[in-house]
């Protein structure tokens, strides 16, 4: 089919993910840009297909630690993907690849600390997720949780656990109260509470986290004995006798 053919191109994004998940970094970063390069011979700047294979190129950089190279990564992804999401008619798979784009700009500053921009980027998934998915949706409920990490991180405590609260009575009311999913924000939640020195409504949301982790999880889990230990700090701590705590 010679080396410029689009099926070689679909054949190079597979060995990509595989070098990825094998954490050959170098090895998936030449794959796919390998992989844009027949695209871009075959078709427009924009088109879709080159704008997934920008953002996985974005992943491996991100991946590497080289945050200003994935984040021009993830935004030629999105220049991209909006000129088609801002078209009458979307189809749900786009508007997930492009909200996914904006999420991982967000992730990327979040690493750089820039929590302003990290939260602006979030919104703006949400925003565009909430056109065509529902309320209670997977993908809602992570961007959910990304808008509420952000605001953590810009010190809103309280409007974050505002924004977990909903979040868990979503999942609880989909996926049932000891879901995994539930337990993960409710274990997000007791985090801000050390963070507002809270250790009461902290220790309550471990303790819940440490049942789900007994019932679910092998007895020799480490997580079990970590939140365990984070338990017995935290007693100490509401009884002065542990004065420095978390960061």
């Amino acid at each position: 089919m010679g080396p410029f053919h689009v099926v070689v191109a679909v054949s190079l994004v597979k060995a990509g993910f595989v070098y990825f998940a094998l954490e050959q970094l170098d090895k998936a970063l030449e794959s796919f840009k390998k992989a844009l390069a027949i695209c871009k011979h075959h078709q427009p700047h924009d088109h879709l297909e080159s704008a997934k294979i920008n953002n996985n190129i974005g992943a491996v950089y991100y991946q590497k630690g080289k945050f200003p190279a994935a984040l021009k990564c993830f935004v030629q992804a999105w220049q991209c993907q909006r000129v088609w999401a801002d078209r009458p008619i979307r189809r749900q798979a786009l508007v997930y690849e492009a909200s996914l784009s904006l999420s991982n700009m967000g992730k990327v500053y979040l690493a750089m600390e820039d929590y302003d921009m990290a939260f602006n980027v979030y919104e703006e998934a949400l925003m565009l997720q909430t056109t065509l998915f529902h309320q209670d949706h997977d993908v809602v409920l992570q961007s959910l949780g990304n808008v509420a990490f952000a605001k953590a991180k810009r010190g809103e405590k309280n409007n974050a656990l505002q924004i977990y609260r909903s979040i868990h009575k979503s999942q609880v009311e989909k996926f049932g109260p000891h879901s995994r999913e539930a337990a993960e924000t409710v274990g997000l939640m007791s985090t801000v509470h050390l963070q507002q020195f809270n250790y009461k409504a902290a220790e309550k949301c471990l303790v819940d986290v440490l049942q789900w982790q007994r019932t679910n999880l092998d007895e020799y889990h480490p997580a079990i004995k970590n939140t365990e230990n984070t338990i017995e700090k935290l007693n100490l701590a509401k009884n002065g006798k542990l004065r420095v705590f978390f960061q």
